[in-house]
């Protein structure tokens, strides 16, 4: 079975209280969009298994009220990692639309999209690029447009996405399997995740 919970989209003025709130920084448009329809998400699938439903995968994106800034702590293991989580695993089912320009050499700011998450953390980060300057509003020579990355529990930082867009499409097409995002780290997906996408 399949179980979608999702809200009526936040308004222009929503948006502009968030963003005025957590200034310079701003939402990517792609995000701005998707919450215009629907403030946030969560898509779950559940098998049969011996005449009962059991828990599948999931999908969240979290509504506007949830996109919270990490903390300074976090924004420094950040740094710490950058150099080795900005390798990239090959996915078995989607690769990555895009990976990264280049490894941030800093972030200014990284904010919470998935607070069901339970392999780790799913943020939305706003890098500082090698020998760039800080990004105002997120784009300015110099630095990236906003990022999707991956903090598991061990506290190393994976690079997943480009874009809000890219990460949905890769969150969907790996069915919100336990773990799915490990296929973004040196780790690799475990064996029951591999097995599922394997069909």
């Amino acid at each position: 079975g399949v179980e979608l919970s999702d809200r009526p989209g936040v308004t222009k003025v929503q948006l502009q209280e968030w963003e005025a709130e957590h200034r310079p920084f701003i939402l990517p448009e792609d995000y701005r969009a998707f919450l215009s329809v629907s403030n946030g998400i969560t898509l779950r699938w559940r098998l049969r298994f011996r005449g009962e439903e059991e828990p599948f995968g999931e999908v969240h994106v979290n509504s506007l009220e949830q996109v919270r800034p990490l903390s300074p702590v976090d924004l420094f293991t950040f740094t710490e990692n950058r150099a080795s989580s900005s390798s990239v695993a090959t996915s078995s089912a989607a690769p990555s639309a895009s990976g990264p320009r280049s490894s941030p050499s800093a972030i200014l700011a990284a904010f919470d999209l998935d607070a069901e998450c339970s392999s780790g953390r799913v943020v939305l980060v706003y890098p500082v690029l090698e020998g760039g300057s800080a990004p105002i509003a997120g784009i300015t020579a110099g630095s990236g447009d906003p990022q999707v990355w991956f903090q598991d529990l061990a506290c190393r930082w994976h690079f997943m996405a480009s874009s809000f867009t890219d990460y949905f499409r890769l969150a969907a097409a790996h069915l919100g399997v336990p773990q799915w995002h490990f296929a973004f780290s040196d780790a690799g997906l475990g064996p029951l995740a591999t097995h599922w996408l394997a069909f």
